[in-house]
């Protein structure tokens, strides 16, 4: 009775410390740009139900948004999403590459590796890091919106650029978020096309949780790829950035790798797609007006009642929702990424953190942190020569 007690008191004080207002809705949208492609994709592609994703999702929202008091963002595994469609994996391969990436995030968390990893590795590596994700996210905006479409028509990137005026215009309106109204109006225009008789991807049938028979090499190289960029960017930087949003309330590197491994080994079990956090969707709900973990406790209801009554209607209309607004959208999340670069005090740690950036933006997160460190390292020690050989030369013949 005490602990129920206890954990009522404690929830109770959480959401006494959440704001639901339209501020922290528009913020909750920050992160629709990675979140409706990549669901979307994997669920038409590799078989994993909608609605049942939906529902996890939303629930992992509502669970994190009581865990951390930060909007921490809710988002598919991109590594393991990108290579499913790509491969066209079954749902059973893809819950299995969560299962194993959640395990092994789970076990560095609990043996204290990640708290040490944060603390070891320097804040420009981590900045690089960053970095090099906001150019990915770039380079998505630029496929998403702007190849392959005309300037005319409702998905064109005509249309992307009003909706980045738009954006632009009201980033700090508190009477009409932007993000908002850009969401209105690509489902409004996602309607107009969703029910006309078009050809429609074909919903999934519905799987359930997944099997301990889909240990295979594709599965074990998707998650090899999933663990490197999970504790590169869904614990490192996004606990570094974090940090550097909200400094009286920073998410502890431990509890976000113990959430991820946790979402992931039941998402095995209840049959949904694997989940993460993301310094890209943080920045992009902080950047839409996201304060407070309301806006996820927002999204997560929001998610939760979709699934359960109108993820077959709701499957169809964001499968036409228009690409160039997502990826304007997406756009946005990357803008708060860049931020930590410019605030390297000296022009090493500038260079350790642009190393880093183009190294995961052409290798991958293993190889920038991997590059990024020896440089930082290298970059230092030659620092402190250098300036160990003008303290100990002469006065007068120092130049």
């Amino acid at each position: 009775m005490k602990k129920a007690g206890y954990a009522r008191n404690a929830v109770s004080a959480r959401l006494a410390e959440m704001s639901f207002s339209r501020r922290e809705l528009a913020g909750s949208l920050g992160d629709l740009g990675t979140f409706l492609p990549l669901t979307l994709g994997v669920s038409a592609v590799c078989g994993l139900d909608f609605g049942r994703t939906l529902v996890f999702a939303g629930a992992c929202n509502v669970a994190t948004g009581l865990m951390f008091r930060t909007p921490m963002c809710v988002q598919p595994m991109k590594a393991i999403a990108t290579l499913a469609i790509a491969q066209q994996l079954s749902a059973d391969q893809v819950m299995t590459a969560g299962l194993i990436t959640g395990i092994a995030v789970f076990l560095l968390a609990l043996f204290g590796v990640i708290s040490r990893l944060a603390g070891a590795i320097p804040e420009p590596v981590v900045a690089g890091i960053q970095l090099g994700l906001a150019a990915q996210l770039v380079l998505s905006v630029v496929r998403m919106s702007f190849l392959d479409r005309g300037f005319i028509g409702l998905d064109g990137w005509g249309a992307a650029l009003v909706a980045l005026l738009l954006l632009w215009v009201l980033v700090n309106n508190k009477l009409v978020p932007g993000a908002l109204v850009v969401f209105i109006i690509g489902l409004g225009m996602a309607g107009a096309h969703a029910f006309d008789g078009a050809a429609l991807p074909t919903r999934s049938s519905g799987v359930a949780p997944g099997s301990i028979s889909s240990f295979d090499g594709a599965v074990w190289r998707t998650a090899a790829t999933q663990i490197s960029l999970t504790v590169t960017n869904s614990v490192l930087a996004v606990c570094a950035l974090s940090a550097r949003l909200f400094p009286d309330r920073p998410a502890p590197a431990r509890k976000v790798a113990l959430s991820v491994g946790a979402m992931n080994l039941a998402g095995f079990v209840l049959g949904g797609q694997p989940m993460c956090h993301g310094a890209g969707g943080l920045s992009g709900q902080y950047g839409f007006g996201a304060r407070t973990a309301g806006s996820m406790v927002l999204l997560g209801g929001v998610k939760i009642v979709c699934g359960l009554l109108f993820s077959s209607c709701l499957f169809h209309l964001l499968s036409a929702f228009p690409r160039s607004m997502l990826g304007v959208m997406l756009l946005f999340s990357s803008f708060e990424l860049t931020k930590s670069v410019w605030r390297q005090p000296a022009y090493i740690d500038l260079a350790t953190c642009l190393i880093t950036a183009g190294t995961m933006f052409s290798f991958g997160a293993g190889y920038g942190l991997a590059v990024g460190v020896a440089a930082g390292m290298l970059y230092r020690q030659m620092y402190l020569n250098r300036r160990n050989v003008n303290a100990t030369q002469p006065v007068g013949a120092q130049t």
